[in-house]
Protein backbone atom coordinates (compact mmCIF):
# COMPACT_ATOMS: atom_id res chain seq x y z
CA UNK A 1 0.00 0.00 0.00
CA UNK A 2 1.68 3.26 -0.94
CA UNK A 3 0.41 6.92 -0.47
CA UNK A 4 0.03 8.73 -3.42
CA UNK A 5 -1.03 12.90 -3.84
CA UNK A 6 -4.72 12.38 -4.75
CA UNK A 7 -4.80 9.07 -2.65
CA UNK A 8 -3.50 5.16 -2.63
CA UNK A 9 -2.00 2.28 -4.76
CA UNK A 10 -3.11 -1.33 -3.33
CA UNK A 11 -0.81 -4.26 -4.93
CA UNK A 12 -2.36 -7.68 -3.64
CA UNK A 13 -0.01 -10.35 -4.18
CA UNK A 14 -0.05 -14.23 -3.46
CA UNK A 15 2.94 -16.08 -3.29
CA UNK A 16 2.95 -19.59 -4.57
CA UNK A 17 4.66 -22.60 -3.02
CA UNK A 18 5.66 -24.84 -5.35
CA UNK A 19 5.84 -27.78 -2.84
CA UNK A 20 2.06 -27.52 -1.96
CA UNK A 21 -0.42 -29.54 -3.92
CA UNK A 22 -2.45 -26.64 -4.01
CA UNK A 23 -1.93 -22.68 -5.33
CA UNK A 24 -4.35 -19.71 -5.76
CA UNK A 25 -3.87 -16.66 -8.05
CA UNK A 26 -6.00 -14.12 -9.14
CA UNK A 27 -6.52 -15.05 -12.03
CA UNK A 28 -6.15 -13.48 -15.91
CA UNK A 29 -9.64 -12.79 -16.61
CA UNK A 30 -11.13 -9.67 -15.40
CA UNK A 31 -11.39 -9.30 -11.81
CA UNK A 32 -14.68 -8.32 -10.09
CA UNK A 33 -13.68 -6.72 -6.46
CA UNK A 34 -15.13 -4.09 -3.49
CA UNK A 35 -13.03 -2.87 -1.00
CA UNK A 36 -14.94 -1.46 2.02
CA UNK A 37 -13.69 0.74 5.29
CA UNK A 38 -14.06 -0.09 8.70
CA UNK A 39 -17.76 1.39 8.60
CA UNK A 40 -18.60 -1.07 6.02
CA UNK A 41 -18.96 2.07 3.33
CA UNK A 42 -17.17 0.75 -0.39
CA UNK A 43 -14.42 2.97 -1.10
CA UNK A 44 -14.36 3.41 -5.27
CA UNK A 45 -10.96 1.36 -6.73
CA UNK A 46 -9.75 0.40 -10.52
CA UNK A 47 -7.55 -1.96 -11.76
CA UNK A 48 -4.06 -0.69 -13.31
CA UNK A 49 -1.51 -1.50 -15.22
CA UNK A 50 1.04 -3.25 -14.41
CA UNK A 51 3.28 -1.41 -16.52
CA UNK A 52 2.45 1.61 -14.35
CA UNK A 53 5.05 0.88 -11.85
CA UNK A 54 8.19 -0.33 -11.53
CA UNK A 55 8.82 -4.16 -13.29
CA UNK A 56 10.55 -5.46 -10.25
CA UNK A 57 7.68 -5.39 -8.29
CA UNK A 58 6.32 -8.25 -9.81
CA UNK A 59 9.58 -10.31 -10.49
CA UNK A 60 8.79 -13.28 -7.57
CA UNK A 61 5.25 -13.66 -8.89
CA UNK A 62 3.17 -15.11 -12.00
CA UNK A 63 1.56 -13.25 -13.99
CA UNK A 64 -1.94 -13.94 -12.42
CA UNK A 65 -0.72 -13.48 -8.74
CA UNK A 66 -0.82 -9.97 -8.52
CA UNK A 67 -3.56 -7.27 -8.30
CA UNK A 68 -2.79 -3.63 -8.63
CA UNK A 69 -5.36 -1.24 -7.65
CA UNK A 70 -5.72 2.46 -7.02
CA UNK A 71 -8.10 4.81 -5.43
CA UNK A 72 -8.32 8.80 -5.15
CA UNK A 73 -10.04 8.48 -1.93
CA UNK A 74 -7.19 10.06 0.34
CA UNK A 75 -8.61 9.31 3.75
CA UNK A 76 -9.30 6.20 4.63
CA UNK A 77 -10.84 4.81 7.96
CA UNK A 78 -9.09 1.19 8.64
CA UNK A 79 -8.85 -1.90 8.93
CA UNK A 80 -9.88 -1.77 5.08
CA UNK A 81 -11.26 -5.25 3.68
CA UNK A 82 -11.04 -6.38 0.01
CA UNK A 83 -13.84 -8.63 -1.15
CA UNK A 84 -13.40 -10.69 -4.14
CA UNK A 85 -15.86 -13.36 -5.49
CA UNK A 86 -13.22 -15.91 -7.08
CA UNK A 87 -9.99 -17.25 -7.19
CA UNK A 88 -8.03 -19.46 -9.67
CA UNK A 89 -6.93 -22.73 -8.03
CA UNK A 90 -3.84 -24.19 -9.65
CA UNK A 91 -2.72 -27.87 -9.15
CA UNK A 92 -0.40 -29.55 -10.46
CA UNK A 93 0.46 -32.89 -8.41
CA UNK A 94 -1.67 -35.87 -10.15
CA UNK A 95 -1.06 -39.46 -9.96
CA UNK A 96 -1.97 -42.12 -12.86
CA UNK A 97 -5.39 -41.29 -12.57
CA UNK A 98 -4.54 -37.96 -14.29
CA UNK A 99 -3.34 -40.05 -17.60
CA UNK A 100 -5.53 -41.67 -20.74
CA UNK A 101 -5.02 -42.44 -24.47
CA UNK A 102 -6.49 -41.32 -27.44
CA UNK A 103 -6.20 -42.53 -30.90
CA UNK A 104 -5.68 -40.25 -33.52
CA UNK A 105 -5.75 -42.40 -36.51
CA UNK A 106 -3.39 -43.24 -39.32
CA UNK A 107 -2.64 -40.41 -42.24
CA UNK A 108 -2.46 -37.42 -40.30
CA UNK A 109 -2.36 -34.12 -42.08
CA UNK A 110 -1.57 -30.74 -40.81
CA UNK A 111 -4.80 -28.84 -40.43
CA UNK A 112 -6.28 -31.96 -39.39
CA UNK A 113 -9.15 -31.76 -36.76
CA UNK A 114 -10.21 -34.95 -35.02
CA UNK A 115 -13.56 -34.61 -32.81
CA UNK A 116 -13.61 -36.39 -29.12
CA UNK A 117 -15.90 -37.06 -26.85
CA UNK A 118 -13.63 -37.94 -23.82
CA UNK A 119 -14.43 -37.54 -20.65
CA UNK A 120 -11.88 -36.44 -17.68
CA UNK A 121 -13.32 -36.90 -13.99
CA UNK A 122 -10.05 -37.30 -11.54
CA UNK A 123 -10.51 -33.71 -9.83
CA UNK A 124 -13.30 -33.85 -7.59
CA UNK A 125 -16.23 -31.45 -8.65
CA UNK A 126 -14.57 -30.14 -11.64
CA UNK A 127 -15.49 -32.43 -14.53
CA UNK A 128 -13.81 -31.43 -18.24
CA UNK A 129 -14.07 -33.38 -21.54
CA UNK A 130 -11.93 -33.33 -24.44
CA UNK A 131 -13.33 -32.20 -27.41
CA UNK A 132 -10.50 -31.68 -30.33
CA UNK A 133 -7.50 -32.67 -31.66
CA UNK A 134 -6.27 -30.16 -33.89
CA UNK A 135 -3.02 -31.36 -35.73
CA UNK A 136 -1.02 -28.10 -36.36
CA UNK A 137 2.70 -29.17 -37.28
CA UNK A 138 3.28 -32.45 -38.89
CA UNK A 139 7.13 -33.84 -39.93
CA UNK A 140 8.96 -36.95 -39.51
CA UNK A 141 9.97 -36.66 -35.74
CA UNK A 142 6.19 -35.91 -34.36
CA UNK A 143 3.57 -33.33 -34.42
CA UNK A 144 2.41 -30.23 -33.07
CA UNK A 145 -0.75 -30.46 -31.86
CA UNK A 146 -3.52 -28.72 -30.15
CA UNK A 147 -5.88 -29.77 -27.08
CA UNK A 148 -9.49 -28.25 -26.58
CA UNK A 149 -11.65 -28.99 -23.61
CA UNK A 150 -14.97 -28.18 -22.53
CA UNK A 151 -15.33 -28.06 -18.44
CA UNK A 152 -16.78 -24.89 -16.52
CA UNK A 153 -14.50 -22.54 -14.93
CA UNK A 154 -10.83 -23.65 -16.06
CA UNK A 155 -8.78 -21.15 -17.38
CA UNK A 156 -5.61 -23.26 -18.72
CA UNK A 157 -4.33 -26.28 -18.76
CA UNK A 158 -1.33 -28.52 -19.24
CA UNK A 159 -1.31 -31.85 -21.17
CA UNK A 160 2.05 -33.85 -22.13
CA UNK A 161 3.09 -37.28 -23.60
CA UNK A 162 3.71 -39.77 -21.04
CA UNK A 163 7.28 -41.08 -21.54
CA UNK A 164 7.75 -39.98 -24.97
CA UNK A 165 10.88 -39.74 -27.37
CA UNK A 166 13.16 -37.52 -26.55
CA UNK A 167 11.95 -35.09 -28.71
CA UNK A 168 14.60 -32.23 -30.51
CA UNK A 169 15.47 -29.23 -28.31
CA UNK A 170 13.96 -27.18 -31.19
CA UNK A 171 10.46 -28.81 -30.18
CA UNK A 172 10.32 -28.71 -26.37
CA UNK A 173 6.89 -30.30 -24.80
CA UNK A 174 4.42 -27.57 -23.54
CA UNK A 175 3.43 -24.60 -25.01
CA UNK A 176 0.52 -22.01 -24.99
CA UNK A 177 -2.56 -22.31 -22.63
CA UNK A 178 -5.53 -20.92 -22.10
CA UNK A 179 -9.09 -20.04 -22.88
CA UNK A 180 -11.18 -20.78 -26.65
CA UNK A 181 -14.24 -19.43 -28.28
CA UNK A 182 -14.83 -22.67 -30.95
CA UNK A 183 -17.57 -23.75 -27.92
CA UNK A 184 -18.95 -22.71 -24.61
CA UNK A 185 -16.68 -23.34 -21.85
CA UNK A 186 -13.87 -24.15 -24.16
CA UNK A 187 -9.99 -23.99 -22.56
CA UNK A 188 -7.17 -25.26 -24.76
CA UNK A 189 -3.25 -26.54 -24.79
CA UNK A 190 -0.96 -26.76 -27.53
CA UNK A 191 1.93 -29.02 -27.02
CA UNK A 192 4.51 -31.21 -29.28
CA UNK A 193 4.07 -35.47 -29.67
CA UNK A 194 6.35 -38.19 -30.80
CA UNK A 195 4.89 -40.28 -33.39
CA UNK A 196 2.82 -43.23 -30.75
CA UNK A 197 2.44 -46.94 -30.98
CA UNK A 198 -0.16 -47.68 -33.50
CA UNK A 199 -1.51 -44.20 -33.67
CA UNK A 200 -2.02 -44.16 -30.10
CA UNK A 201 -0.45 -41.62 -27.71
CA UNK A 202 -0.40 -42.06 -24.01
CA UNK A 203 -1.16 -38.70 -22.66
CA UNK A 204 -1.10 -37.11 -18.59
CA UNK A 205 -2.87 -33.97 -17.73
CA UNK A 206 -0.15 -32.30 -15.35
CA UNK A 207 -1.59 -29.20 -14.69
CA UNK A 208 -4.67 -27.29 -14.52
CA UNK A 209 -6.18 -23.55 -13.34
CA UNK A 210 -9.37 -23.10 -12.55
CA UNK A 211 -11.81 -20.97 -10.29
CA UNK A 212 -12.81 -21.93 -7.23
CA UNK A 213 -15.98 -19.69 -5.49
CA UNK A 214 -15.53 -17.80 -2.85
CA UNK A 215 -16.59 -15.21 -1.31
CA UNK A 216 -12.74 -14.30 -0.69
CA UNK A 217 -11.92 -11.44 1.41
CA UNK A 218 -8.56 -9.88 2.65
CA UNK A 219 -8.22 -7.32 5.75
CA UNK A 220 -5.24 -5.26 6.53
CA UNK A 221 -4.54 -2.15 7.70
CA UNK A 222 -3.82 1.12 6.05
CA UNK A 223 -1.46 2.27 9.26
CA UNK A 224 0.98 -0.39 8.44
Amino acid sequence: MVKLNDGYLFLAALKRDPNAEFSYSFGLNEHHFQLLDATGKEIPLEEIERSEINPDVFKDFHWGDTLLLRTHTQHLTGPLTLNFPTLVQAQNQFGKEAEFTIDLGASLQAGQSIPFQKDLNFIPGHPFTLREVTIDSLDASGSGVTFKFEGQGYETIEVNQVNPTPLPDSQPQGGSSGQCTDFPDCFYTSTNLTPGTDNHYHLAVTGVEHTVQGPWSLSFDPGG
